[in-house]
């Protein structure tokens, strides 16, 4: 039905759509086409990574994480509960 949303991840069966914004100021109105997308696809949770010091919900279910959160690590998208890869020393 025309809603956009710049990523979504697979994960078996489960799809996480994210919306990806350059600004640290990000609205409702800013995440149409991931509502839209959500809604299309039956999703309960979406995500925007934006250019925010800490994370924060737009609504009930669309959640805002800032870019240094991915690039460090330290949120998965919900997508934690599978097996990670562990580096060890010299792996790189």
């Amino acid at each position: 039905a025309g809603g956009e949303v710049d990523l979504i991840i697979r994960d078996g069966r489960k799809l996480v759509p994210i919306e990806i914004k350059l600004s640290s100021a990000v609205g409702r109105h800013d995440v149409a086409g991931l509502r839209g997308c959500m809604a299309d696809l039956g999703i309960r949770d979406g995500y925007v990574v934006a250019n925010t010091p800490e994370p924060h919900t737009i609504s009930e279910h669309i959640r805002v994480v800032p870019w240094s959160h991915v690039v460090e690590r330290k949120f998965d998208f919900g997508l934690g509960t599978r097996a990670r890869v562990r580096r060890t020393a010299g792996s790189d």
